[in-house]
């Protein structure tokens, strides 16, 4: 038995590996690869460069969900693999990518690993001190902005983000 990463899914299956479950079946809202930065970089300039990246990411997300094989595209330009590793790497069904903080399922997994004992010494950190939620919100916004043609589709993602951090 193992827990990996689909990076390593279509290797495992070729071993005659079997799936016997995924994370987000056994937690559907469970969090995963979230962007980070190291606080100092935040404090000059409000996190400017952060937040365009954060700008682009959300841009990404939306070709990722509604034009799978542009994913593809745009990934192997980076990655030395043949298209079914990339598209089973990028379009994995159980896979969920998204800029959003969801803050609120971040610190239920800090709890539940705390819980199990795979974070220890942990009781004074606050993890709000940690999860900017400003910079995305602040994305957000100018996208809506920017591109009011695309309005609705960025409004879904700030009710989104509403939900999961607010």
């Amino acid at each position: 038995m193992a827990v990996a990463a689909n990076t390593i899914l279509l290797q495992a299956l070729k071993q005659n590996l079997a799936i016997v479950g995924w994370s987000n079946d056994l937690n559907p809202s469970h969090v995963c690869c979230r962007v980070v930065t190291r606080k100092e970089l935040l404090s000059e300039d409000k996190g400017e460069a952060f937040k365009r990246l954060l700008k682009a990411l959300i841009r990404a997300e939306r070709v990722k969900n509604e034009h799978p094989e542009k994913a593809v595209a745009a990934a192997k330009a980076h990655l030395k693999l043949d298209d079914k590793t990339v598209d089973s790497i990028v379009n994995e069904e159980h896979s969920h990518y998204s800029p959003d903080p969801n803050s609120k399922e971040v610190k239920k997994m800090w709890e539940q690993m705390k819980s199990i004992g795979y974070i220890e010494n942990a009781d004074g950190i606050d993890l709000n001190d940690y999860i900017n939620l400003d910079l995305y919100e602040r994305a957000l916004e100018e996208l809506m902005n920017e591109y009011p043609e695309d309005k609705d589709y960025y409004q879904k993602l700030l009710d989104r983000f509403n939900k999961q951090n607010l």
